[in-house]
């Protein structure tokens, strides 16, 4: 019933090119007329109401509400750090100082009522405040002076210091590019060796994450692309075939989620750029299996063991029906295996809904919409991109790039590759899986974290804002955490007191290197409690804090009745690591089910679904040990920052892979079936299949590998490793697991592999 409804779709959107092609043509045009008509703005948060730190953050903006417009948006922050032994206070670098501030007060777009003070006159006014406050508390001087000292502008050495300056909003309440670029090319211009001037926060926060639409990755993935589907096919024009309906297919994502944006702050602003990675190298494919069994069919009925000049011919000489008839055909064969192989990959990444990650459901969401469009457009779009171009899609063929038939006398080389597994499979498979194995010892010793600014590409703003604040003040300045006390139960004229034990209390956790009281309400029946730790915020201590800070809250609760909450950026990047971890089996056991009940009933094979799920458990590890050894542990010195990897890339890495590498089973494995079922011995149905689509199917896992490995060009990290993990991936599943490992496996269990316990299934 599906084949016959897949063979009326795709021979009648042949038929009628015109009719289908505007069907896409006005959807396309409707929504880019939609998007067009307002601005487009992308969330950038990764936090989540249900986090305890969330919750915390949440009870502190309700205890002390924000007076006035946020100044997050508009005020940023200004480093300065001079040289070792040197000053400050040294008249050069005072008077450049001042040079500095009064060239940024001629800007236009700085606010004129936020004046702008040196660091030595912030750290002055602030040090009159601390102790005006805290001495009230009847704390002794030589506290007061450490507590100032933990937060001053300026530190121990006088050599660095940071000042504020705040840019005007414009009418959308965001800070126009025009004016954050003139105060970047000013700070720049002041920035030397001697005189280091680093900006970070604010306005400048977004400079960082714009880069993601530059298209050079995008240019190179295509011409890769390009290359691979040419020496397949052995055509220009049939070539273009799929480049051309891919990029028509990433251009309606695109769209669509620049419209979701639109009414919903759950999408992501890395959704774009993983959307077009992953929609270039699915819509790519999947228009390249269909195309490739069109061509496949057209050989049929041109003949075999003929030379290209002469198939030219023939084709000239086919009616208009006989292509339609074979595209017919490509997409009920072809088309069956990709809606299955599509549909997998958006139930894979759709399960990631389950957890209730607004941000990463975001993700998922967005990338299962790319890959449905790009399943609806190989089996619609492009038979009407394909009659578009006629008898002339084959019958040009390229001489240097001559495309073997499967049914040519002379072995191709998938052919006497399956014969040499069919030979020794044991001595193919047991290297592989060892190989395998061996690659992913290194996960054992993964590590996971949210992006910081610590974390963000050297060179960029952000990044260099850091390490200077990290150079002068220590890494725990950059991420200080917040221990909000709620002392509603403590009598009030014990509450001083008890915030001095809980501070001590929190002193004592190994690591914490100051704490003290910032402000609290009148009544003092909630006050916030700065911590400031010896660790960055992605380093692995820092988490240990959070949890030894929310150990002592039990305690502190029970012997004082006062009781504290944990907030801050480390604090929320440790709930939402915990979070991910704990989704990340449960997510892991779905998709193996998954794979095994669809792979069941498709090849009505228990054997079938164990082998793929085996192997995709292997080609996965050894994905996670690699990407840990070059991105974390930073081995054979290939990259040159090697930090944590991001928390949520291990999830989204197994949703997407499970997806890919069914691709490919599904693609081989229907073959060989096809090969059983019309009476080959199980040896020769596995050799058969194997040989008519290996080379499909090393052409879309090149060029999915060189699509992911294209972005390793990108700036923003997460799109970084997340392509180099893919393109590993893919590269392991597909030459290791479905091409070795799985023959091997197969040849060895012969009959059985094919057969279901207490049922005939032939």
């Amino acid at each position: 019933m599906l084949s016959g409804l897949l063979y009326r779709l795709g021979s009648g959107s042949y038929r009628h090119r015109g009719l289908m092609s505007g069907i896409w043509l006005v959807l396309f045009g409707v929504l880019l007329t939609v998007v067009l008509s307002s601005p487009i703005s992308f969330s950038s948060d990764f936090t989540l109401p249900q986090l305890p730190a969330t919750q915390t953050r949440a009870k502190m903006d309700e205890r002390f509400p924000p007076v006035g417009p946020s100044a997050s948006t508009s005020t940023a922050q200004v480093i300065i750090q001079v040289p070792e032994g040197e000053t400050l206070a040294d008249p050069d670098h005072a008077q450049r100082i001042a040079q500095l501030i009064a060239a940024l007060r001629e800007l236009p777009g700085i606010t004129k009522d936020a004046p702008i003070n040196t660091p030595q006159e912030r750290a002055n006014e602030l040090r009159e405040r601390v102790f005006r406050e805290e001495k009230q508390y009847g704390l002794p001087s030589s506290v007061i002076e450490g507590d100032f000292r933990n937060i001053s502008p300026v530190n121990n050495a006088n050599d660095t210091g940071i000042f504020e300056i705040t840019l005007d909003l414009g009418p959308d309440g965001k800070v126009p590019d025009e004016v954050v670029d003139k105060a970047a090319d000013t700070l720049a211009q002041f920035n030397s060796p001697e005189f280091a001037v680093g900006y970070s926060g604010g306005p400048f926060s977004d400079g960082d994450t714009a880069q993601q639409f530059n298209m050079e990755s995008e240019a190179i993935g295509l011409l890769i692309a390009a290359l691979v589907i040419t020496v397949t096919l052995g055509s220009l024009l049939a070539a273009g075939i799929p480049l051309t309906t891919a990029v028509f297919g990433i251009l309606l994502s695109i769209a669509g989620i620049a419209l979701a944006a639109r009414h919903t702050a759950s999408v992501n602003f890395l959704a774009p750029t993983f959307s077009i990675m992953l929609g270039l190298a699915v819509g790519i494919d999947y228009s390249l299996f269909v195309l490739a069994r069109f061509r496949s069919e057209l050989v049929r009925k041109t003949g075999y063991d003929i030379s290209p000049r002469e198939r030219a011919e023939h084709l000239r000489e086919l009616p208009k029906a006989a292509f339609a008839d074979a595209m017919g055909i490509a997409v009920s064969t072809a088309g069956r295996s990709i809606i299955f192989a599509g549909a997998t990959v958006v139930v894979a990444l759709a399960s990631l809904c389950v957890f209730r990650i607004s941000f990463l459901s975001g993700l998922a969401l967005t990338a299962a919409s790319t890959v449905a469009i790009s399943v609806a457009i190989a089996l619609t779009f492009l038979p009407a991109v394909t009659a578009w171009c006629g008898r002339k899609t084959f019958s040009r063929p390229l001489p240097i790039f001559r495309a073997p038939d499967p049914e040519d006398e002379r072995p191709t080389f998938g052919l006497r590759w399956v014969r040499a597994i069919r030979k020794h499979p044991a001595l193919f498979l047991i290297p592989a899986v060892l190989f395998l194995a061996l690659c992913a010892l290194p996960a054992r010793d993964m590590q996971v974290a949210m992006p910081t600014d610590s974390t963000a590409p050297l060179g960029t703003p952000t990044r260099t804002a850091a390490d200077m604040i990290e150079r002068g003040f220590g890494p725990g300045r950059n991420y200080p955490m917040v221990a909000l006390v709620d002392l509603a139960e403590v009598p009030q004229d014990q509450r001083k007191q008890t915030i001095l034990q809980v501070g001590s209390k929190i002193r004592k956790i190994d690591g914490v290197q100051h704490v003290q009281a910032v402000r609290g309400t009148d009544t003092l029946d909630t006050v916030e409690l700065l911590v400031t730790t010896k660790y960055s915020a992605t380093d692995p201590r820092a988490a240990s804090i959070v949890h030894r800070l929310r150990e002592n809250a039990e305690q502190v609760e029970a012997s004082t009745n006062a009781s504290y909450g944990v907030t801050s950026m480390t604090a929320v990047f440790v709930d939402l690591t915990i979070l991910l971890k704990q989704a990340l089996i449960p997510y892991l056991a779905i998709v193996l089910a998954l794979a095994f009940v669809l792979l069941g009933i498709m090849f009505r094979s228990l054997w079938i679904p164990l082998i793929a799920t085996i192997g995709f458990l292997l080609s996965m590890s050894a994905t996670f040990g690699i990407t840990v050894a070059l991105f974390q542990h930073g081995a054979f010195g290939l990259v040159s920052d090697p930090q944590p990897l991001i928390s949520f890339l291990p999830i989204i890495l197994v949703g997407l892979v499970f997806g890919l590498a069914m691709d490919y089973q599904v693609f081989l494995v229907s073959r060989m079936r096809e090969g059983w079922d019309f009476g080959k011995t199980a040896g020769n149905a596995v050799a058969n299949g194997f040989k008519h689509s290996v080379r499909v199917v090393t052409a879309a896992a090149l060029i999915m590998v060189g699509v992911f490995s294209s972005f390793l060009l990108h700036d923003v990290a997460f799109i970084k490793t997340m392509s180099f993990a893919l393109a590993t991936a893919i590269l392991l599943d597909a030459f290791l697991v479905r091409m070795t490992i799985l023959p091997a496996v197969m040849f060895l269990l012969d009959e059985q592999v094919w057969k279901i316990p207490f049922r005939s299934s032939r």
